[in-house]
């Protein structure tokens, strides 16, 4: 009797390197998981506006969310320059 046992779906490139990176950036500052850096909102696809002039429209809200991005991220890196790699 054979037992099948179901393949685990394979990680994405990125995401071993990422792990690998995070524990690295973790070595260099102990407070880095509890300081993660900011992620940028995701943009609507064009699709989804309607085309009739709202007011906000879904394009608005996200420039807002991106300006509102901007500013985490670059508090962020004020927080966190030896990240940053020096270039600051």
């Amino acid at each position: 009797m054979r037992i099948a046992i179901a393949a685990r779906p394979r990680a994405p490139y990125g995401c071993w390197r990422r792990c690998w990176v995070e524990a690295d950036l973790f070595a260099m500052n102990p407070s880095f998981p509890t300081d993660p850096r900011p992620e940028p909102p995701e943009r609507p696809d064009d699709s989804e506006c309607c085309q009739s002039g709202c007011d906000p429209c879904i394009f608005d809200w996200y420039y807002q969310e991106m300006d509102r991005y901007r500013e985490e991220l670059k508090a962020w890196e004020e927080r966190h320059p030896e990240l940053m790699g020096g270039s600051r």
